[in-house]
């Protein structure tokens, strides 16, 4: 008995060959979120320095605008998927790493107002 190679190629409804659009998709998120979190990131780590520069300069108050002002983007649209993935697990009651990902995303962005480069940094990461 011979056995015959077979390749499966997907497929659209339309015949045309699947695009990686989701791949393209999250790449261009994943440079935009990266983007945005190395100021965010460059502004937390700040702090560290003696004498804290930035914020002396610009204000505490302001800094913390700023830094919410760059990870609101980062959080819901570079997250996006993962928060519609967060969505279907609640709804299907089937909790898994979307679950995590969705609550701490969440949790992190605007309960702790200080900590907005740590949100910023989770989509990011997960991308």
């Amino acid at each position: 008995m011979k056995l015959n190679k077979l390749s499966i190629k997907a497929q659209r409804s339309s015949g045309h060959p699947l695009k990686k659009t989701e791949l393209i998709d999250m790449k261009r998120r994943f440079w935009a979120a990266a983007a945005l979190s190395l100021p965010l990131f460059i502004l937390g780590m700040t702090e560290f320095i003696p004498g804290d520069p930035i914020r002396t300069f610009v204000g505490p108050r302001a800094a913390m605008w700023v830094s919410l002002a760059l990870a609101t983007p980062v959080v819901l649209w570079g997250g996006w998927p993962f928060f519609v993935r967060f969505w279907y697990s609640l709804i299907t009651r089937s909790l898994n790493m979307f679950t995590l990902i969705g609550l701490g995303g969440r949790r992190v962005l605007h309960l702790q107002p200080d900590r907005h480069s740590a949100a910023a940094g989770l989509p990011a990461f997960i991308s």
